[in-house]
Formats: structure tokens, sequence, C-alpha cells
């Protein structure tokens, strides 16, 4: 899903300037095309990032807890 979502923002982007250029060039619903796709292309970048930290900050070091201090934890309970 994430990766349609990625596709879905790049070709909103690229849509958008093709018809600044094409149809809008010189009137200034063109500019305002440019801004919205350059809005989404950060929008985009925007959410590509946050997955990233929340994939480096939050999951792995949960990943690395529940695969090392739980097994402990378990072995713990298992001796008792």
């Amino acid at each position: 899903m994430y990766l349609k979502e990625k596709h879905f923002y790049q070709c909103l982007q690229t849509s958008l300037n093709f018809i600044m250029m094409t149809i809008y060039f010189t009137l200034v619903a063109g500019s305002t095309l440019v801004k919205c796709g350059q809005t989404q292309q950060k929008l985009g970048q925007a959410k590509r990032d946050l997955m990233q930290t929340t994939t480096n900050s939050f999951l792995q070091q949960l990943k690395t807890f529940l695969d090392t201090d739980v097994k402990s934890i378990q072995v713990c309970f298992l001796l008792m």
C-alpha cells in the first residue's frame, strides 16, 4: 500500500506540471498548479521521511527488545 501511495503523489505532481506546461502556461492558474504539484511532492517526501524515521526510531528498537529481553524474561519464568 505504501508503494501505491508513493506512486500516487509522484503521478499527481507529474500530471499537474504537465497540465501547467501544456494548457495554462501563461495564466495565473499555471503557477498555482506548479505550486500545488510542488506541495504534493513535498507531502510525498514528508510521508516517506516519517515512515523511515518511525521504522528506525521505534520499530527497530521494539524488535530488538522483543528478540532479546522478552526471551530472557521467558527463560527466567521457565527456570522458576
